[in-house]
């Protein structure tokens, strides 16, 4: 879904950032492997507002445009929604998922309303890229994860010394039943295990042609 370089060019080394204060510790290491460009970008706010943070992880493709756009405007999107709860007493779970929700979906249309309304030659006009993207929510009674596409979040939890990983996400690909389903009903088709033929996964960011 993207160009490779040659393996000379490879670039193996990791770049991890991170922070140790505010209530969650976290950090972040990124690899630009065979691409010429590194296309994907993370998100994170400890303590955006009081008692609730939130992190994402953008994996772009054909570009890092739409993963750039979208790690540095949903969360802020996401807030301005006339849902948004303004205290840690409206932290329930269907509140933010019908947040989050529309959120990602206003975020994609209004990239796509950037792509038609810039001129031939500009950047958005001829931007192709698209992007995956796993995020949460994170407060002190709950964790909500949601994803779109294949970028996928695990949890893992230590009893005594022995580790163990919960998955809480599932990938978006036109080989689930459902997704399948939404492709063709929405117009699509799948052939070679691919939404028209080209993309691995049914949901992205972007990838608007």
């Amino acid at each position: 879904m993207g160009v490779c370089t040659s393996k000379h060019n490879c670039d193996t080394s990791m770049l991890t950032e991170g922070e140790h204060r505010g209530s969650l510790p976290w950090a972040a290491t990124s690899c630009r492997g065979w691409r010429p460009t590194m296309e994907d970008h993370h998100a994170a706010a400890v303590d955006f507002q009081e008692g609730i943070s939130f992190f994402g992880v953008f994996d772009g493709h054909g570009g890092d445009r739409v993963a750039q756009h979208v790690s540095t405007n949903l969360l802020a999107l996401m807030t301005r929604d006339p849902l948004w709860p303004q205290s840690p007493a409206g932290y329930d779970a269907d509140t933010l998922t019908g947040c989050l929700t529309r959120a990602s979906v206003a975020i994609d249309q209004a990239m796509h309303d950037l792509k038609m309304g810039a001129r031939p030659g500009e950047p958005w006009r001829m931007d192709r890229s698209g992007s995956t993207g796993v995020f949460a929510l994170v407060t002190q009674a709950l964790v909500l994860v949601a994803n779109v596409g294949d970028s996928r979040a695990i949890v893992v939890q230590v009893e005594k010394t022995h580790p163990t990983c919960k998955a809480l996400s599932v990938d978006h690909t036109p080989s689930l039943g459902r997704e399948r389903a939404r492709v063709l009903a929405s117009g699509g088709m799948v052939a070679r295990g691919r939404v028209n033929g080209t993309l691995a996964v049914s949901r992205a960011f972007g990838d608007f042609g």
